[in-house]
């Protein structure tokens, strides 16, 4: 993610699918899809960044 972080900072746009909540708080706008069709559409103005830890041990995981 942190990766991902770097590259948004820089001004590209990125696009991430996940079922994981806890990376989808992580992103400044969320579309939530159900059998296709759009349920929610929200911006976080609240956005949770991964600690130093957890990126350390999402890094090792890959």
């Amino acid at each position: 993610m942190r990766i991902l972080h770097e590259l948004h900072m820089e001004g590209r746009t990125i696009i991430l699918i996940t079922h994981d909540n806890e990376i989808a708080e992580q992103a400044s706008r969320v579309i939530r899809i159900r059998d296709g069709r759009i349920m929610e559409d929200s911006f976080n103005t609240h956005i949770k960044l991964l600690s130093p830890i957890d990126q350390t041990e999402e890094e090792d995981a890959l």
